[in-house]
């Protein structure tokens, strides 16, 4: 989905679902969630060659920049208002669009469609990929989460069962697939789980959720949601359906949750632009970055620096060591940033 931010009023505006809030990541995707593959098979381990991927959903392109640079030296184009990106195993580029509804895949440095998804596919805000790399597909407007084998166009399996309007997919350590629904009615979600491969609700957690558009599990498989609406982060504990924990400090409409290396939570607030920090367990405010932070919409680290997309101000701003020190801007070819990748 897209968000555009209003900075007069700090109103965000979704696509079929308007929120005004003074105080959303969609998530995600999905985007450096976790800090290790082990707890979050979305997150695929980084590679010295790996460039950083953007989404613009303003001027539906893809553009790819080198490590540490802030040209473009790839772009992908068109690809019809993206929403989300992925990268499965073997380093193909998986492009969600919002625009006729589609899934293109590109090989490894081309920029020809290798093969595209439409079966299944509406609206497809999120993707992801268990660890046998087949992808995960939340399509928001069909309240549906598709998946494909490696390599097809047509799903292998849909879940429907208490998924409504789903934002955000993210997998624990055992292969549990966690799945957040924004829903139609105000002050309201749910984030429910499946079991490996199962179309099943294994449990569905109600506590504290209240129109949640991001996931995160912690290195001790803690889950993590960001709640647009009441403008928190709820913890749960592995298995629970109880709210271990809410941050709420410095927190406005949450969008995107990462954790860094040192376990630290990182949320992006675009009702008050700044990403905002947290001891790990503890929930305490360690630091707020606003430097350059206007509507961020979405995160991810590589190697150990921040990346932030602001839609806001259509750039990516990086901060070395997820501190608030700006490492460089680019704005070169951003325009509407939706999701942040890295691959080959």
């Amino acid at each position: 989905m897209i968000l555009r931010f209003n900075a007069s009023v700090a109103a965000v505006v979704l696509p079929m679902l308007v929120a005004c809030s003074s105080a959303q990541h969609l998530n995600l995707t999905p985007n450096g969630a976790a800090p290790s593959t082990a707890t979050n098979p979305l997150v695929r381990p980084a590679t010295a060659a790996a460039r950083l991927f953007v989404a613009n959903a303003a001027n539906d392109t893809v553009t790819a920049y080198r490590w540490a640079g802030t040209s473009v030296v790839r772009t992908i184009s068109p690809v019809r208002e993206p929403l989300s990106l992925a990268f499965d195993g073997t380093g193909n580029l998986y492009v969600g669009n919002r625009r006729f509804n589609t899934v293109k895949v590109y090989a490894p440095g081309s920029n020809s469609i290798l093969r595209k998804i439409a079966q299944g596919i509406n609206n497809p805000v999120a993707l992801a990929f268990d660890a046998a790399d087949n992808l995960y597909v939340a399509n928001y407007h069909n309240n549906t989460v598709t998946v494909y084998a490696p390599g097809s166009t047509s799903p292998m399996q849909t879940i429907t069962a208490g998924v409504e309007r789903p934002t955000a997919l993210a997998f624990d350590g055992a292969g549990n697939l966690y799945v957040a629904n924004n829903y139609r009615r105000p002050h309201d979600g749910t984030v429910t789980v499946y079991a490996s491969g199962s179309t099943f609700v294994l449990y569905t957690i109600f506590q504290g959720i209240d129109h949640p558009f991001a996931l995160a599990l912690d290195t001790s498989g803690n889950l993590y949601v960001a709640n647009a609406y009441s403008s928190t982060v709820t913890a749960y504990a592995p298995g629970s359906r109880s709210v271990l924990q809410t941050i709420s400090q410095g927190i406005d409409f949450p969008t995107a949750l990462a954790f860094s290396r040192r376990g630290n939570l990182f949320v992006s607030n675009p009702g008050n632009s700044t990403v905002t920090v947290y001891a790990p367990a503890g929930g305490s405010l360690v630091r707020t970055i606003s430097n350059s932070v206007s509507g961020p919409r979405t995160l991810a680290f590589y190697r150990g620096d921040l990346y932030v997309a602001n839609e806001g101000n259509n750039t990516i701003t990086v901060y070395a060591g997820g501190g608030t020190s700006l490492l460089r801007s680019i704005s070169q070819g951003v325009s509407g940033p939706s999701a942040i990748a890295f691959g080959p």
